[in-house]
């Protein structure tokens, strides 16, 4: 499978256990500096983990059946220190924005 190699880092946002497959979030910036949330598909065959929403996943962005989708789906072992921007995708705020 072709893809970008970059690894990024996201959210899973929802699994569907029963049909095989889920929906990631990351959080990116774009031209403008703007943040922006991007949705992935993967699919279970693309991890080697039963993905819980919520769950920090790191992934490269590779050709699925039906365009771009998330491939290489790993648990992110640094998922217990802050990772800046993640709080946008849950809509929560991170308790260290702000402070001096």
């Amino acid at each position: 499978m072709t893809g970008n190699t970059e690894v990024r880092v996201g959210r899973v946002v929802t699994f569907f256990f029963e049909k095989g497959f889920g929906f990631l979030a990351e959080n990116v910036t774009d031209a403008s500096g703007k943040s922006v949330v991007l949705q992935h598909f993967f699919h279970i065959t693309s991890c080697n983990f039963e993905p819980r929403t919520g769950m920090v996943v790191q992934f490269r962005v590779g050709q699925g059946k039906r365009g771009p989708a998330a491939v290489d789906v790993e648990v992110y072992e640094s998922a217990k220190t802050k990772l800046p921007g993640l709080d946008a995708l849950s809509g929560k705020t991170s308790p260290t924005e702000g402070a001096q």
